[in-house]
């Protein structure tokens, strides 16, 4: 008799239930999707830093205007300490430096000027930034 039950509990412990290989399925997907987008954005971050700016609103302060301006990173690869100059209508120039921006997002910086541009036509340059 205890070669029969022996056979039994061998059969019992062979079988894997179906909910086990769902689960198991389910595991390799995600292992492998997780693979995939790391894949993705290692070549992703093979593209350069590229900026895009945008006046969104200009806000009175006092005697002053602020500016808020929309600096997105366009390209795969994030930028530290960049260091912006903005050369308003009037001939006013000023500066700002972005401690970091990642790769495709964006922040809003304010320049504020003494005599607010008239038409808010700004020229916006890159002066530097580093690579982390």
């Amino acid at each position: 008799m205890t070669t029969d039950t022996n056979h039994d509990s061998q059969s019992a412990r062979g079988h894997i239930p179906i909910a086990e290989w769902i689960v198991a399925a389910i595991g390799g997907l995600l292992v492998v999707a997780s693979f995939g987008f790391l894949a993705y954005r290692s070549v992703g971050e093979r593209e350069p830093p590229a900026f895009e700016f945008t006046i969104e609103k200009v806000v009175p302060m006092n005697v002053q205007k602020a500016v808020t301006v929309s600096v997105r990173n366009l390209g795969g690869k994030p930028v530290a300490d960049l260091r912006l100059h903005v050369i308003g209508n009037q001939g006013q120039v000023k500066e700002v430096v972005i401690d970091y921006l990642p790769a495709k997002s964006s922040r809003r910086v304010a320049f504020v000027f003494d005599e607010p541009p008239v038409d808010i036509e700004m020229n916006i340059f890159v002066d530097s930034f580093t690579e982390p």
